[in-house]
């Protein structure tokens, strides 16, 4: 009753072999499935790169490209960056934890109201370099939202 819905999901995003059995198939994958899923997933990760790398300076998109990941020293004013850590090493903020078998993915929200109270950290989760920097990472250019995970690197301490 459901092998039309997963032979539809192995070119979606199906990826659990629980919830398509068809994704676990060791016949099928033998035969390449699992490597012709990841090929597509990456070509078309790609092509969406391509189309969104006008948003970023070419060297942070090519240092992207070859470490897979961005590195930016300075990238806040060192005014801003002082304030940015005196707000948010100075007050309880809440945290919500995810745990996927070994992995812990730990997040705090960052409603308005909290952004009202802190010009700095607003100013560095509005940023539109940084937001286009994560938009490139992730290959998503038209999300309305982005979680985003901002990394504090110190200055020489």
């Amino acid at each position: 009753m459901k092998a039309p819905l997963w032979v539809l999901g192995l070119a979606g995003t199906d990826k659990s072999p629980r919830k398509n059995p068809l994704l676990g198939s060791e016949r099928l994958n033998t035969w390449g499935l699992h490597k012709k899923r990841v090929k597509l997933a990456a070509d078309m990760a790609a092509a969406r790169r391509a189309r969104l790398a006008r948003l970023v300076a070419p060297e942070e998109h090519a240092f992207f490209d070859e470490n897979g990941y961005f590195l930016v020293h300075d990238f806040l004013p060192a005014e801003v960056y002082a304030q940015l850590k005196e707000e948010v090493f100075n007050q309880a903020l809440e945290a919500r934890e995810m745990r996927q078998g070994q992995a812990v993915t730990r997040m705090t929200m960052l409603p308005p109201s909290l952004l009202s109270k802190n010009p700095a950290l607003a100013q560095a989760v509005r940023d539109s370099r940084a937001l286009n920097m994560i938009r490139y990472a992730a290959s998503q250019g038209g999300i309305r939202s982005v979680l985003f995970k901002l990394c504090l690197l110190s200055r020489k301490r």
